[in-house]
């Protein structure tokens, strides 16, 4: 009887320990950043776009940063393993930006993509950049830019319009489409989390903290 009772005991506690466990894994796998009480994750598996420095920009204030979009894998040990599927770089010459150069590579043959690892150190900004597939524009940057140009074809008409009736119709149309795909522009933009470091000279808000 004492033999059944422990056994009884015993494996609801086994169980328990490689759930436990294995939660455990799964979480260490994900990218968590704080500011604050605020806490942001990306989950393992997702597309994100980090920001790098580059070394010849450093006294370039208005030079673009090395950007690498890719899958996250995991985030152990300070070090950010990613998946590659773009990669760019600005060119610089004489402290000026003249150029890109990057490496693009095809969606379809993700196991061919380049596995790279980041030290924490040297990321400056981290953005989500989608969860199966990579867009490099979200849903509401694309429909606010319709918007826009919609009601831009709206008030360009309004000159064209014989009547002044059709005329005050039209540009009022346009100039609220257009201002509607603005707020959605800039409500629905993807957002950068600026990330502390020495290294990173651009930042406008409280950074984020790599946890």
């Amino acid at each position: 009887m004492i033999k059944i009772s422990l056994m009884k005991l015993t494996t609801p506690l086994f169980i328990m320990a490689i759930v436990l466990f294995l939660v455990t894994g799964i979480q260490s796998q994900d990218l968590q950043i704080s500011q604050g009480n605020k806490t942001k994750t990306f989950k393992a598996g997702h597309l994100i776009r980090v920001d790098l420095p580059v070394k010849d920009s450093l006294e370039c204030k208005k030079c673009q940063k090395h950007s690498v979009v890719g899958r996250l894998i995991s985030y152990e040990n300070q070090m950010l393993s990613l998946r590659v599927r773009f990669e760019g770089e600005p060119i610089i010459r004489n402290k000026k930006d003249i150029g890109t150069k990057g490496n693009v590579y095809k969606e379809k043959m993700e196991a061919e993509w380049p596995m790279i690892e980041i030290p924490s150190t040297s990321i400056l900004g981290i953005t989500k950049q989608g969860t199966k597939k990579w867009k490099p524009l979200n849903d509401g940057d694309m429909l606010g830019a319709t918007f826009v140009s919609v009601g831009t074809f709206f008030m360009l008409a309004a000159w064209a319009a014989e009547e002044e009736a059709n005329q005050d119709a039209l540009l009022g149309s346009g100039i609220t489409m257009a201002s509607i795909g603005l707020v959605m522009v800039a409500v629905f933009n993807r957002k950068t989390y600026e990330i502390e470091n020495p290294l990173n000279t651009k930042i406008k808000h409280k950074p984020w903290t790599i946890k």
